[in-house]
């Protein structure tokens, strides 16, 4: 045992593995004064550009054929259809509350907004409501009775078009399953039955029921374009506030493409709320744990990766949608994720900020970059997607990894070179709990050892013996007990 070599320190033996020497080397490099400086203003340079200038320029929402796989036929059907026949189309709707339908001043208002409507560009054909064909169907019957009577006075059995008596007529017209003529020249018909689906009757029955909801419906078309579907969603709802200046209607104008149009017209809002509001909620969790110094340049970290996620989709031409957006929304947790490591590595090292930059590197830097390279890992197949949806979410995972990678290994040690004075040591609560234990361990000793027992005292006294157990030993002995590795 004496001709043995000595065992080597645990922290000796570490520094001596070639991945942690590098990131030791790294963190020597990255913390010189001037490497730090220029890594700094490279960097924090992302958000400016990336906010100011990338953002502008992205295109928001994808095309048509991006929903779908690669060589879709329906996407080949579907743009071929647009391009030689007609262009996709929507059922636009009005949608009307409980209204006194049996009036005529409530008629008349219900057809200005759809004469307002039918302006649009866009509308296909003209609306085709039950209301309109009710009462042509009416003056046609009217029109026969009086022909056939002689005088106009003699059709008291036409269908009722205003007033007492609507109602009833109305849904004995709704009853009926032939066709009829729905204008003069006879180049529409119309089944009536067809529009029960479009009328919410109450529980009234004959005369005494009354319509609670029903719509009113045209083709409208549905555009290309991100922006054509937005503008033709604000128009046409611009178009029924117009006509319906003095709010004498509830209707709602509706189609199911507004939807996605309002979505997109929002998003960079919502993507702005959605990012601020998860870094604060982030930030204020690490507040908890970290000194408030670590939090803020954990937050620099945060916001150069949103930035540099935004350049990254300018130059990839990722356009703004569902998918990046929710990538975007991801981000916030894995640009924390690796960072916080190295944070809390570096708040319990010790030294000058550089030292403690190294010592945190060496320490966990390896487990990070693990970390980041087991994500690609997962996410790499994505990338032979043949959807370029997956192909979307690829790209923007791979970017945000990256760059929280650079941010926790790059960015924080060269903030920490400068900042670190300002982070104080944290010692572990394992050790300190240890060393207090320690203490106590030692004091008791101590008591101990300052009260002799009666029988030792007397036999002390008898001898003439001097107690020399509270001598210090000597110097080479203290060695060996601290050493062992060096008896």
């Amino acid at each position: 045992q004496a001709s043995a070599e000595p065992p080597v320190p645990t922290h000796q033996a570490s520094s001596r593995h070639p991945v942690r020497s590098a990131l030791r080397r790294w963190g020597g490099v990255v913390t010189r004064p001037a490497v730090a400086g220029f890594v700094i203003a490279a960097l924090l340079a992302l958000v400016p550009i990336g906010f100011a200038v990338a953002v502008p320029s992205l295109r928001i929402g994808v095309d048509f054929e991006e929903n779908f796989v690669d060589g879709s036929y329906l996407v080949e059907y579907y743009l071929h259809t647009d391009e030689h026949f007609r262009s996709l189309s929507d059922t636009a709707y009005l949608l009307f509350g409980a209204e006194d339908w049996h009036r005529e001043s409530v008629q008349k208002r219900g057809k200005k907004v759809v004469k307002r409507v039918q302006k649009l560009e866009g509308l296909q054909s003209d609306f085709h409501y039950w209301l309109d064909d009710y009462k042509y169907f009416a003056e046609r019957r009217a029109e026969a009775l009086e022909a056939v009577n002689g005088t106009a006075a003699s059709a008291g059995s036409a269908p009722v078009v205003d007033g007492d008596g609507f109602y009833r007529d109305l849904k004995k017209w709704l009853r009926r399953e032939d066709p009829e003529c729905a204008n003069e020249a006879c180049t529409r018909y119309v089944v009536p039955r067809a529009y029960e689906r479009d009328i919410v009757w109450d529980d009234g029955d004959g005369d005494d029921a009354r319509i609670i909801a029903t719509r009113w419906g045209a083709p409208l078309e549905v555009k290309d374009s991100l922006q054509g579907r937005i503008d033709t969603a604000r128009d046409f709802r611009a178009a029924v506030a117009e006509a319906n200046e003095d709010g004498a209607l509830d209707v709602t104008p509706f189609a199911y493409f507004f939807l996605f149009a309002d979505r997109d017209a929002t998003i960079l809002a919502l993507i702005a709320g959605t990012l601020l509001s998860a870094a604060l909620a982030v930030l204020a969790a690490l507040l908890c744990f970290l000194h408030w110094v670590t939090v803020l340049l954990v937050a620099a970290g945060i916001a150069v990766v949103d930035g540099g996620l935004f350049c990254v989709m300018a130059v990839w031409a990722i356009p703004i949608d569902v998918s990046s957006f929710i990538c975007l929304a991801i981000a916030i947790g894995l640009s924390v994720d690796y960072v916080v490591h190295v944070a809390h590595a570096f708040e319990h090292s010790h030294g000058q900020p550089g030292a403690r930059v190294q010592e945190a590197l060496e320490e966990i830097g390896a487990s990070v970059f693990k970390g980041g390279a087991s994500t690609l890992l997962g996410i790499i197949l994505l990338s032979a997607s043949g959807a370029e949806v997956f192909r979307i979410f690829f790209k923007m995972l791979l970017s945000t990894v990256l760059l929280s990678l650079v941010i926790a290994l790059v960015l924080f040690p060269a903030l920490a070179t400068f900042l670190g004075t300002f982070i104080p040591h944290k010692t572990h609560a394992t050790l300190r709990r240890e060393a207090s234990e320690s203490a106590s361990r030692h004091d008791a000793a101590m008591a101990a050892a300052d009260t002799p027992t009666p029988a030792a005292s007397d036999s002390e006294a008898v001898a003439g013996v001097t107690d020399t157990s509270s001598e210090p030993a000597p110097k080479q002995q203290q060695n060996a007990s601290k050493f062992p590795w060096s008896r």
